[in-house]
């Protein structure tokens, strides 16, 4: 029996609402996801931009994956942290925030 069989109706009917609201937020969304790679490397700085323009292809896929690598790390850390309260959630964030640009 496969995943689809064992899904109620209900859940399905959620599903495939689930499934079409995302392809309405892509059909509004028409920023090419280049373009949003390229920002969030610069940090949301414009005129950052250039510099990764004028990279190698390698060399600004190996910066995006750095990027990504170190966004997993840091949900990790905050995950971690929020299991020994609020303050140390709140202090592992800051440090992220302070000091990981």
């Amino acid at each position: 029996m496969d995943e689809a069989e064992r899904l109620t109706e209900q859940e399905l009917r959620e599903r495939e609402k689930i499934i079409q609201e995302q392809l309405r937020e892509r059909e509004v969304n028409q920023t090419p996801a280049w373009l949003k790679i390229v920002d969030s490397l610069a940090g949301g700085d414009r005129t950052r931009w250039s510099f990764y323009f004028d990279m190698d292809v390698l060399e600004g896929l190996n910066a995006y994956s750095f990027e990504m690598e170190k966004r997993r790390e840091n949900s990790k850390d905050l995950e971690a942290s929020a299991k020994n309260g609020f303050e140390s959630y709140v202090s592992t964030a800051l440090r992220i925030i302070l000091f990981n640009r």
